[in-house]
């Protein structure tokens, strides 16, 4: 990005009350920066040449990249003054993290002038309010700086103290960036080279890790961390009730404290719990925590998750589909230009389903679904949505040389996935049947007479059966059955059924109030 575009980026970020301010404090300064920012921040598109030939004094390059050098300067240092960080927006942890490194950078300007008076007690100030936020790598450096002065004029006990410190932090400072890796990759494309043996490996080790501290307790951040993989480890190993205990105590622990609050958390945990009452068949109490998700998280990316999850729900497990009202919600948002295009293709396949099951000529949106590239999803999910594209060819497209194409596709992608996948059994067997149909002549009721046992175990077995949270959006066995029944698809019984989970078994009790 050059320096224009960030100095554009920076004024079209200033609240409509900060520009204002930053324009009063541009009255002292020359009528050249004076008259580039006002123009810039009247139009955000407009252009370095449209500028420079638009009646202003700067006529040449050089004199062009001081003013516009000047003018990112004078926002940056506009941006960090101490008034314009308290009346902000930012976060509440963002601020004391300024305010500190603010502090920092005094605390350096007196040590270079020779004023070296209270240096501990100032260091030990900035320290406290560090551990208040959790910032470990700068609380990391500042205990180095600190150790310094007392290494110098401190006692053996005092040094020793201060060693002794530096090294506990340093362990604590790397399990937290262990653990942000780790949970970044159930968000991104890397975790389709890791086997299912070997994140769930990779889990356990981070919460022994974790157990292993002696003062662990003393950190909200690590706490977190442990209840969140502690809910991972049990969802990916099916054991939803300790998935969903796990999931609520990162929810609660994340509210614990608000300098210490993340959106992320409380998004992921609220999005995970709604996730396991699915998989309980607790359907409406999984509404009810998506609802909380909503009314909690603003942003454009949460309220698309959230009304996916909504009409995933209602698609899975009412007659009537998703509905208008959760339809048209969902379509508003996807046309958001910050959604996450993963959650945009998923959104848009839910949609094409749900047209399919009442018949509807959904052509446009079909065809720009069968063309998505999914090579980047996590691989469980690039199947899951490699069998609903060949049922989207099944419905609208049957006689499609690409037909056959995408089947064979399929068997060769999950022959090769082994066990790098959690529902590999059913995906084998689904990836065989849908191989048998294509051989067969599309004949299903051959095929659900001669494999009755299969589409049998499908429903049966714990191993290979449905699971509500996947993006198998509807089960294929009961799929395949009504299309063997030239009937339109209605759900299965069995998803009606109102279950009872009892969270005690768990050690908890569940409240989101």
């Amino acid at each position: 990005m050059s320096q224009y575009q960030r100095v554009k980026s920076i004024i079209h970020s200033l609240t409509a009350a900060e520009a204002k301010n930053f324009e009063k404090q541009l009255g002292k300064r020359s009528s050249n920066l004076r008259l580039l920012y006002k123009r810039i921040r009247a139009d955000q598109s407009v252009t370095k040449i449209a500028i420079m030939e638009g009646g202003s004094d700067v006529k040449n390059r050089m004199k062009w990249n001081e003013l516009i050098a000047r003018l990112e300067w004078t926002l940056l240092e506009y941006l960090s003054n101490w008034d314009v960080i308290q009346l902000s927006g930012y976060h509440k942890r963002a601020k004391t993290y300024f305010v500190q490194v603010k502090s920092l950078l005094h605390y350096d300007m007196l040590q270079y002038r020779g004023l070296r008076f209270d240096s501990v007690e100032k260091l030990t100030s900035i320290q406290k309010r560090l551990e208040s936020i959790e910032s470990f790598e700068l609380l990391y450096f500042i205990l180095r700086r600190k150790h310094r002065v007392v290494a110098q004029y401190g006692t053996k006990a005092e040094i020793r103290k201060g060693e002794k410190a530096i090294h506990e932090l340093e362990l604590v400072t790397n399990l937290v960036a262990q653990c942000e890796i780790l949970r970044n990759r159930f968000h991104d494309a890397s975790l389709k080279s890791i086997s299912n043996m070997k994140l769930i490996s990779e889990i356990e080790s981070v919460i022994d890790r974790i157990l292993e501290l002696k003062n662990m307790n003393r950190y909200l951040t690590l706490k977190r961390y442990l209840e969140f993989f502690r809910g991972t480890y049990s969802f990916y190993r099916h054991d939803f009730t300790s998935a969903m205990i796990s999931f609520y105590n990162t929810y609660r622990i994340n509210k614990e404290r608000e300098e210490l609050y993340l959106a992320s958390f409380n998004a992921t945990s609220l999005a995970n719990m709604a996730l396991c009452l699915v998989s309980l068949g607790r359907v409406e109490s999984a509404k009810i925590v998506i609802n909380k998700f909503l009314d909690d998280l603003r942003l454009p990316q949460d309220q698309a998750i959230g009304y996916y999850l909504l009409a995933k729900l209602n698609y899975q497990y009412e007659q009537g589909g998703i509905g208008n009202f959760v339809r048209n919600k969902l379509v508003e948002l996807l046309e958001h230009r910050y959604i996450n295009e993963a959650l945009r293709m998923k959104a848009n396949i839910l949609l094409c389903m749900d047209g399919m099951k009442f018949g509807l000529d959904n052509y446009p949106l079909v065809n720009k679904v069968l063309a998505y590239n999914y090579s980047k999803l996590k691989l469980d999910d690039e199947i899951a949505i490699r069998i609903l594209q060949i049922q989207l060819y099944l419905q609208y497209y049957p006689n499609s040389p690409k037909l056959d194409n995408a089947i064979e596709s399929l068997r060769k992608k999950v022959a090769r996935s082994g066990d790098q996948t959690f529902n590999g059994y059913r995906w084998r067997t689904i990836s065989s049947l849908l191989s048998l149909l294509s051989k067969r002549g599309y004949d299903y009721k051959v095929l659900l007479k001669s494999r009755l046992n299969e589409f049998q175990a499908l429903s049966n077995n714990k191993e290979s059966k449905w699971i509500g949270a996947s993006l198998e959006f509807l089960p294929f066995e009961h799929w395949f059955k009504c299309m063997a029944e030239g009937k339109p698809y209605t759900h299965p019984p069995y998803l009606k059924e109102k279950k009872v989970v009892d969270y005690t078994k768990a050690g908890a009790r569940v409240s989101l109030r």
